[in-house]
């Protein structure tokens, strides 16, 4: 596989993960909410989250998956770019201006 076909693979792969990536829970639950909360079912397993709990949590783990993922393509593409192998720089620059400002390269 040549640099070029690597570096269209990755762009579209990290295209389709942020289309994929789910919408963010912070504005939701802070970070501080969130983490108050897995505390407190840890201790008291028995309780029972209510159906939005449950939803904010599932969608909680589904971003950070889609943050995990995009943070392994970003890492992919900038070891690209200390190779010398990024030709689409504009583009891959987009990109990950793009995940940095939906909060998707962090975690």
């Amino acid at each position: 596989m040549t640099d070029d076909q690597q570096m269209a693979g990755i762009l579209g792969e990290l295209t389709a993960a942020m289309a994929d990536a789910p919408p963010s829970t912070e504005s939701y639950w802070t970070s501080d909410e969130l983490h108050g909360l897995y505390e407190r079912f840890e201790r008291e397993p028995d309780l029972p989250p209510t159906d939005g709990q449950r939803r904010l949590f599932i969608a909680h783990r589904a971003r950070r998956a889609a943050s995990s993922r995009i943070r392994g393509l970003l890492s992919s593409l900038k070891k690209a770019a200390e190779r010398g192998g990024v030709t689409a720089t504009a583009e891959a620059a987009v990109l990950a201006e793009a995940c940095v400002r939906a909060g998707l390269a962090e975690w």
